[in-house]
């Protein structure tokens, strides 16, 4: 009996030393003796970065228990600085944000211990918790160089005694609206199995865990709905309404924006990877000129993380900062270059050294974690396996594009969302012996699904506007004129797939776009862009200069003017307008925080962009 123990326990042992298999669409990687994932660049040999630097999402979730009157929160070890408190008004407002307590508590070695009776006497205690009995709290971690780490919140009952309640740690979020379904999702703090309640009618989490998306179907089309969620014993809740029947006419407005990444100044500003000051300014104006769902194209976060957890721990500030919105209206997603998460190789001669999608694909990669953690529509788009580039067809080689690449319709609208980042290799552009796909390249498969889409939109009858959004631009104006799908005109630059370059340059494959949203399509209104800090509107047109001196490839026709909107101005460090071919063409350019609005009415399309933090009104055009 002993022995089989023994061995139960060797074999779990060496099994916490597997390796994960190096896919065969990367070069010049290998493990050393030391089973440390190398790369093998100009003669050197690099090694992986481990992230041991990088704080971890788990450190600051703390275990918390209530004896009595005391409440006591323990968070990861290497946690000190100092706790932040406030009730949550759930019964005075809509939104769920708390109203912070003066006081702030020491974290010592992780731990810390509120009074939360001294704190909230009657004279500060908003939602009448001892009459209650139950009441919803946040906490915020303030490390001791002032740098907001974590928000969160928690659930205390009080009836003769301080005692937990399960509850839910984020969320509730409205996902994939349409006009007869939607999906509610959400995390818990403990397994649990909740439903949510609308009509009358309980819609099931479809199995026990921490993590719900329960789709709730069987609605009718334009309809205000008020949902339920049953999770412990707080009463969550909130509202949606319906998407119209496609093709609807009826009149309505959606927000567009990006970039959201940490920025300058302090505070809120940079909540650990995010800018929650403007996030929440810009949310609120949304709702407030009534808009029925946003589309956030990526660089939620500053990303280029090494260590999962410590990209889940920027991922959830930035979800924070939008859920007290969330809840009534959808935020699709999109993927930017800051989500990624990879193999980090540093070497003193690239700027932040090497990056490579990390693996295994299917569990750790940037498009695996950005699937779990964001609810998207589903498409049949699978990967890059069995393209031309491929070097194996006998085998899954590639990440998936599930919840990263998809298209939605409202109303007469359908919304196409591309990833130009998949596989993204941060450093390829320049040197290339990794393998990998370059910030802004699209590759032959998703090509072809964006082909049949479009063409699939343009023979729909109920659809009369196509709206394509990706987080690279085509053509760059402040900030990346170094890359994007421009280079500074070397259209050398393109993805290279186990050493081996693909047929097509960057400037050639941002031709394949144009022709297909411009020559092949009618319907195609606008191309919503980021990547870049700052809002522009930008005419694309056939008189403007858009290649390189002494381009050896043919030169696309324009059948048609389109325009591409940039706005990557919510909240990340903006850059300045820079001189570029086609700078004569930019409409409209600013630097100042905005939220585009476009507001649709029949065949009519008007964007209107405004600033969350003044509401000064930075640009009005009829596009349609």
């Amino acid at each position: 009996m002993k022995s089989y123990i023994y061995i139960l326990l060797l074999l779990t042992t060496l099994s916490n030393f597997t390796i994960a298999q190096i896919p065969s669409i990367y070069s010049n990687l290998s493990y050393n003796k030391d089973k440390k994932l190398v790369l093998e660049a100009k003669g050197k040999t690099l090694i992986a970065e481990t992230g041991d630097e990088e704080l971890d999402l788990n450190d600051f979730i703390p275990k918390i228990t209530a004896t009595g009157f005391s409440l006591l929160l323990e968070f990861g070890k290497k946690v000190n600085g100092t706790l932040l408190i406030g009730m949550i008004p759930y019964q005075q407002g809509k939104f769920m944000m708390p109203i912070w307590h003066k006081t702030t508590i020491p974290i010592i070695n992780g731990v810390c211990s509120p009074d939360m009776l001294q704190m909230y006497s009657p004279k500060y205690d908003l939602n009448e918790w001892t009459k209650n009995k139950i009441s919803l709290f946040g906490y915020r971690i303030v490390s001791d160089s002032n740098l907001i780490v974590k928000d969160g919140r928690f659930v205390l009952k009080y009836d003769n005694e301080f005692s937990l309640d399960t509850f839910i740690t984020e969320g509730p979020f409205v996902n994939n609206l349409s006009s007869r379904s939607v999906v509610i999702s959400f995390k818990t703090s403990e397994d649990c199995l909740p439903n949510v309640v609308i009509n009358g009618k309980s819609f099931k989490s479809p199995q026990k865990g921490k993590k719900h998306e329960i789709n709730i179907t069987g609605l009718i089309a334009s309809q205000n709905y008020q949902y339920k969620i049953n999770v412990g014993s707080f009463p969550w809740s909130g509202n949606f309404q319906t998407a119209p029947q496609n093709g609807s006419k009826e009149k309505f407005t959606f927000a567009y924006l990006t970039d959201c990444r940490s920025g300058m100044g302090g505070n809120e500003r940079s909540i650990y990877g995010t800018n929650n000051y403007v996030i929440k300014k810009c949310m609120a104006l949304a709702y407030h000129n009534q808009s029925k769902f946003i589309q956030f194209t990526g660089d939620f976060i500053d990303g280029y993380s090494v260590k999962s957890n410590n990209h889940l721990l920027e991922l959830a500030n930035f979800k924070n900062s939008i859920s007290p919105f969330a809840a009534y209206f959808p935020v699709y997603t999109g993927v930017g270059n800051h989500e990624l998460i990879g193999y980090k190789f540093l070497e003193e001669t690239v700027n932040y050294g090497y990056y490579v999608d990390k693996f295994p694909f299917e569990t750790e990669s940037t498009e695996a974690i950005f699937a779990s953690e964001f609810v998207n529509p589903s498409t049949e788009l699978i990967s890059e396996d069995y393209s031309n580039c491929d070097p194996d067809t006998t085998k899954i080689d590639f990440p998936s594009y599930q919840r990263t690449v998809y298209s939605y319709q409202y109303g007469n609208v359908a919304v196409i969302c591309l990833n130009t980042e998949y596989w993204y290799a941060s450093a390829l552009a320049w040197h290339p012996e990794t393998s990998g796909n370059p910030h802004g390249y699209i590759m032959d498969n998703q090509l072809k699904w964006f082909d049949n889409e479009v063409q699939k939109f343009e023979k729909d009858p109920t659809v009369q506007h196509i709206m394509v959004t990706l987080h690279t631009p085509l053509f760059p104006n402040g900030g990346h004129k170094s890359d994007c799908m421009w280079y500074k005109g070397d259209n050398n630059v393109r993805c290279i797939v186990a050493g081996k370059p693909v047929e097509k340059g960057i400037i050639q494959r941002r031709d394949e776009l144009l022709d297909i949203m411009v020559n092949k399509s009618k319907k195609t209104t606008m191309i919503l862009v980021g990547d870049e800090h700052n809002y522009s509107r930008m005419k694309i047109s056939e008189n403007m200069e858009r290649y390189p001196e002494n381009y050896p490839f043919p030169k696309l026709k324009l059948s048609r003017d389109i325009y591409q909107i940039t706005n990557g101005a919510a909240g990340a460090p903006y850059y300045a307008q820079e001189k570029l071919p086609w700078s004569n063409m930019v409409e409209k350019f600013t630097t100042q925080f905005a939220l585009v609005l476009v507001d649709v009415a029949g065949n009519e399309v008007n964007l209107r962009v405004l600033n969350p933090e003044t509401m000064e009104e930075i640009d009005n055009k009829k596009i349609k």
